[in-house]
């Protein structure tokens, strides 16, 4: 789930989703491949090189593979490989044809990688529709929690249909919904990793029921807490 590449690692969410392993918060890593991607293929059409184009194309699509956004990786690349032959082909006019048949030959190679990679990514489970609907939707909360937004802030409430998205919606309404005389939470330490004290439990009391009853629930949230969502606490 592209959830694991914003979060830390949660030994709740490896045993919901029996997680073995995992490669945590790569972005330095993927930003090193791309690195070298650039290197190999801005070097390969310097020196007239296809091994070291197609090295340079084919490392791209590990950054793919490490995560997704390394399609920005291949896109990328293929302006910075239009870029260099563009510059190539305007400072040596008397090799222009020879430069054209090395161009058709690298960018052969690269699209046909691209092709294969991208074959590969949607025909799998890695680029499936519920691995983008899960992207989008945790792009979105990571959106509303940068701007300062809480669940008030989005004009129709989303159906909760598992329990990551469950435990997400309670981060926010928890977090932003806070302060003793609001939901009785009183905020201990706002580092990477919030701590908040129940100060007040008859207020936190309303309002968490509030929150769970204004939620539709697909998953059995509603099975897990009956007793709690049929009784009023006042």
């Amino acid at each position: 789930m592209p959830i694991f590449y914003y979060f830390e690692y949660n030994d709740i969410f490896a045993k919901a989703y029996v997680v073995t392993n995992q490669w945590g918060l790569v972005d330095t890593l993927e930003g090193a491949i791309a690195a070298l991607a650039t290197s190999s293929l801005r070097f390969g059409i310097i020196n007239r090189s296809v091994k070291w184009c197609a090295t340079g194309w084919f490392v791209s699509v590990v950054a793919f593979f490490i995560k997704p956004s390394g399609l920005l990786v291949m896109m990328a690349l293929v302006g910075i490989a239009t870029v260099e032959f563009c510059i190539l082909f305007l400072s040596r006019p008397s090799s222009r044809r020879t430069i054209l048949k090395f161009l058709a030959a690298v960018y052969s190679i690269g699209f046909s990688m691209y092709g294969l990679a991208l074959w590969l990514a949607f025909g799998s489970d890695y680029m499936s529709r519920e691995v983008i609907a899960q992207a989008v939707k945790a792009s979105q909360i990571l959106i509303s929690i940068n701007q300062g937004s809480g669940p008030e802030g989005v004009a129709e409430t989303p159906a909760v249909s598992s329990w990551s998205e469950e435990v997400e919606r309670f981060k926010q309404f928890a977090y932003f919904e806070r302060g003793v005389d609001k939901d009785g939470l009183e905020l201990v330490s706002d580092g990477p990793v919030k701590l908040l004290r129940v100060a007040d439990a008859c207020k936190f009391t309303e309002a968490l029921y509030g929150w769970a009853n204004s939620i539709h629930w697909m998953d059995d949230f509603g099975d897990r807490n009956k007793a709690f969502l049929e009784k009023s606490p006042k």
